[in-house]
């Protein structure tokens, strides 16, 4: 079964290019231009998360926002709020009862690490985190496809500096490489990459060898793999 998220926004390319950048991450995507219809799609469609625009006609995205976290059917589903305004958006997000915010303009880096910390969180099952890697190498759009050797190529790089980092004690090298490896992942759809990433900066920012070692392992093993499916293509 497929994840499925709700977009509600007023500005038709923001909802276009969202939705060719969600599809591509394989996620099912269905959009509302208002927040009336946006709360009729929240009813009768199920997402699994909601993105939902502040400034939106007819209902504003702060009461739509509210009527989803009051409703006994509905409060359960993760709702990340944009905004154009960065002014006080952390507590205006927290206030209305978001679980999360994204200020305009984003990367889609930035939406769709956010997107699989939140599913993650909240869902189990087939997230795309949890589709084999075959499968999403398989399905990945053919002009990102040829960028993935040279992706391959400097995370074999960040391998190697993940382990000279871990044998020296540079954490914030470790950080760092954690942090890039959880953008590129998920950008190249390839969401095991980016999660090892969260919990690399992680454990970099806390200076944990026992739980940095194993990861730079899971990576090690990850990257294999892809390799080898490479090369049977």
């Amino acid at each position: 079964m497929s994840i499925k998220i709700l977009i509600i926004d007023d500005e038709p390319n923001i909802l276009k290019v969202a939705t060719i950048r969600l599809s591509k991450a394989g996620y099912e995507v269905i959009t509302a231009n208002d927040g009336v219809k946006g709360l009729e799609l929240a009813s009768t469609a199920h997402p699994n998360l909601i993105l939902l625009d502040l400034n939106l006609p007819e209902l504003s995205g702060a009461e739509v926002c509210r009527l989803l976290k009051n409703n006994n059917e509905l409060k359960h589903i993760p709702v990340i709020v944009l905004s154009a305004s960065a002014e006080d958006i952390k507590d205006k997000a927290l206030n209305i009862g978001a679980d999360d915010f994204v200020i305009k303009p984003y990367s889609p880096a930035e939406l769709l690490t956010k997107i699989g910390q939140l599913l993650t969180r909240d869902t189990h099952g087939d997230t795309p985190n949890n589709k084999d890697i075959e499968t999403v190498i398989n399905n990945t759009d053919a002009q990102v496809k040829e960028l993935i050797p040279f992706f391959i190529q400097e995370k074999n790089k960040d391998l190697e500096l993940l382990k000279q980092s871990l044998e020296t004690g540079d954490y914030a090298t470790i950080q760092r490489i954690g942090h890039n490896l959880r953008g590129s992942g998920t950008m190249f759809g390839i969401e095991q990459i980016s999660q090892l990433g969260i919990k690399l900066e992680s454990a970099g920012k806390d200076k944990n060898p026992r739980i940095i070692k194993p990861l730079v392992e899971q990576l090690s093993v990850i990257i294999v793999k892809i390799e080898t499916l490479l090369l049977k293509r």
